[in-house]
């Protein structure tokens, strides 16, 4: 989850209030590293798990929340909630810029004698993006696709990739 917004200078000064309401669930604190070209207020200051299965981040324009090993959908947003609860109770944020969910299924790519793999075998969606290409012969997948939908915009992105441990990943 991620929220955007003009910048607010009261995250900078009262991140400390941040980190000790969340230091129980969320104890570790990584601090974003100094990198040429890019305003260090603008990066997320990270507050992770124990276990590293989430973290909380806060930038002067930026919330977010990341699960690593997602727990149902139940559980992830009581996370967030309780997370954004914390935040808002800090931060007086009049309006926001983007609020995105975005959720990452990691599938293993199983592939053919001829290297390639069935796109139908892991999605139910017909993807007539471009008529003649057939989704059944698929050697390798990068695609991304925005959308007007009601109240914003939906993206949807696909690709295969080397996943944790070398094996192959449709995400």
């Amino acid at each position: 989850f991620e929220a955007r917004f003009s910048g607010d200078l009261s995250i900078e000064t009262n991140r400390d209030l941040f980190q000790k309401a969340l230091r129980s669930k969320y104890p570790k604190l990584y601090v974003p590293n100094a990198t040429p070209e890019k305003a260090p207020a603008l990066q997320h200051y990270h507050f992770r798990r124990d276990d590293g299965s989430a973290v909380v981040g806060l930038a002067i324009n930026s919330f977010m929340y990341t699960s690593f090993r997602y727990p149902g959908f139940p559980t992830f947003k009581g996370d967030i909630e309780e997370a954004w609860q914390v935040f808002s109770n800090l931060f007086e944020i009049p309006n926001f810029t983007r609020l995105g969910l975005r959720y990452t299924n990691k599938l293993p790519v199983i592939r053919d004698d001829h290297r390639r793999f069935p796109l139908s075998k892991y999605v139910t969606a017909k993807l007539d993006v471009v008529p003649g290409i057939s989704g059944e012969a698929v050697y390798d997948m990068g695609l991304s696709v925005t959308s007007e939908v009601p109240g914003g915009r939906l993206r949807v992105s696909m690709t295969n990739d080397e996943g944790d441990g070398g094996l192959e990943i449709l995400l």
